[in-house]
């Protein structure tokens, strides 16, 4: 099983957005989580773990979370994109 990490942060108004496109189609993948409460990004915009340096970032890794498959950065993807990302 895959697990989608969302990279966020509460000031960042795409990201917000963001979100909000996410919780239209998260509920169709039963298999995959994405979690974006552990992952919110410090102010320096950057989490090393998974070399994340722009936000909104989605980062599909394999369930031990050690993995990456893919990601997806920025907020400006539809929710087909989103879908076709998830199931590719």
């Amino acid at each position: 099983m895959k697990k989608v990490l969302l990279f966020s942060a509460p000031w960042c108004d795409d990201c917000k957005t963001f979100k909000e496109t996410i919780k239209q189609i998260d509920f169709e993948y039963e298999e995959i989580t994405v979690a974006d409460d552990n992952y919110v990004v410090s102010l320096d915009g950057r989490v090393t773990k998974y070399d994340i340096n722009m936000i909104p970032t989605l980062l599909m890794v394999a369930d031990s979370g050690v993995k990456e498959h893919k990601r997806l950065k920025g907020s400006k993807h539809t929710v087909e994109q989103i879908k076709e990302w998830l199931n590719d």
